[in-house]
């Protein structure tokens, strides 16, 4: 009877196991990226921002976003996030957009 008492908790425990490795690590690492994504799109924000108001000539986009690019490397590099370019080029057209539509309202 002890052995199949036995038996069962150890199946239950690396049923338990397997579920976590499988599901909740991936889950929490998602979760952590993801809060690193929204830490840096605040820096987007406020990079692009700042580019708007020091660079008021029209036609410096490419400069602008240069500026904020490296701005925004900077700050990963510094703080460890890995990010990919597209990710980047992501983070500040979503902040480009977010500015514009602040302008509109």
């Amino acid at each position: 009877m002890n052995d199949l008492i036995y038996e069962v908790l150890r199946f239950v425990v690396v049923v338990s196991i397997m579920a976590l490795v499988r599901y909740a690590i991936p889950l929490l690492k998602s979760r952590v990226k993801n809060s690193n994504l929204e830490w840096l799109y605040d820096w987007a924000v406020y990079a692009v921002k700042a580019a708007e108001q020091t660079h008021t000539e029209s036609g410096l986009g490419t400069l602008k976003k240069s500026v904020v690019k490296e701005f925004l490397l900077r700050i990963t590099r510094q703080y460890g996030v890995e990010i990919t370019d597209a990710q980047l080029e992501n983070l500040i057209e979503s902040a480009v957009y977010a500015m514009k539509q602040e302008g509109q309202k």
